[in-house]
């Protein structure tokens, strides 16, 4: 077992059902929240362009970007960022 819980749960194997060849239409909205400096995706939610999409992002974030941005907009909304 690795000490990522969830790889070790999540299934390896895809099962594909066979379709009758032809047009195939899908739609799909994939967010991302993508840490700048490593290139990491830090949180995904695929589903829909309302306000469902940018809410699963937020809930998808690993705690510390959620807990950062938080404070990042709480500084914001109380007349800025403190100086450092």
């Amino acid at each position: 077992m690795t000490t990522n819980k969830k790889y070790d749960i999540t299934p390896k194997v895809v099962d594909i059902t066979e379709k009758e060849k032809g047009k195939i239409s899908i739609q799909c909205d994939i967010w991302l929240a993508i840490d700048i400096k490593t290139g990491e995706i830090v949180g995904v939610y695929i589903g829909s362009r309302d306000t469902k999409g940018p809410q699963g992002l937020w809930y998808s974030l690993l705690p510390f970007y959620n807990d950062f941005i938080r404070q990042f907009y709480t500084s914001l909304l109380s007349g800025g960022l403190p100086q450092s």
